[in-house]
């Protein structure tokens, strides 16, 4: 890996279509495929893109508000959050939304988790039936993972903001404070991370999203406010 894919959908490396790393490549190779499904020939695009987090998550949509993708977004029975796309540059929902597409991403757990590969499961069968006004009940074989997503492993729905973002410079030595989890309440005043040597608090009393448990990355972590 030479950067994070979802960190390359830049206006400037479209436009100038660089192809420097091999996921520029790719991301090029992306759009030559979306460009075979036309905006005038559809009367409805959708997408859906897939991640799990590096620590432990609750289930979650992140969704840019533009179009219609606020109002898809609460169709689905988990986490709603606002304005990742909008805080870090270059994610592939940024470029898709701003093509005529309505989605979001869905991050459905940490990495690892068993669970998390039955989130992602249970949120294509749902998408595919809220766009296609499918009956999944009808079908032999209903899928298990559909329930087993909405009502044992997805929070109940909430929607959040993201009101902050700590950003990391190459060479920061940043560590966080250990056994931090997505959507935990934090305090003002509360040691977050210790950073070049020094204690790193929290400026707020809200929510830590996103918290770093791995080498690579240059988000440390980000704030988020229930609205």
């Amino acid at each position: 890996m030479e950067e994070d894919l979802n960190r390359t959908w830049k206006e400037d490396s479209i436009t100038r279509k660089k192809k420097d790393t091999h996921e520029q490549r790719e991301m090029h190779e992306i759009i030559e495929i979306l460009e075979k499904y036309p905006e005038k020939d559809y009367g409805k695009r959708y997408f859906l893109d897939c991640h799990t987090t590096s620590s432990d998550s609750l289930p979650y949509v992140s969704v840019q508000v533009v179009n219609d993708n606020d109002e898809w977004a609460q169709k689905f029975p988990t986490y709603i959050v606002r304005g990742f796309s909008d805080i870090v540059y270059g994610a592939i929902d940024h470029y898709l939304s701003r093509t005529g597409l309505t989605g979001f991403t869905f991050e459905a757990g940490q990495h690892e988790n068993t669970e998390s590969i039955e989130n992602h499961e249970g949120m294509i069968w749902l998408a595919l039936k809220e766009a296609c006004s499918l009956n999944l009940k009808s079908i032999s074989c209903y899928p298990d993972c559909v329930e087993n997503f909405a009502s044992k492993n997805a929070p109940d729905q909430k929607v959040f903001e993201i009101i902050h973002r700590h950003g990391l410079e190459k060479d920061d030595e940043f560590k966080m404070q250990p056994g931090y989890k997505n959507f935990q309440k934090i305090k003002k005043g509360e040691v977050l991370a210790m950073q070049n040597g020094k204690e790193l608090k929290s400026e707020w009393d809200a929510y830590i999203f996103m918290p770093l448990y791995q080498a690579q990355g240059n988000d440390g972590f980000f704030v988020i406010e229930e609205v």
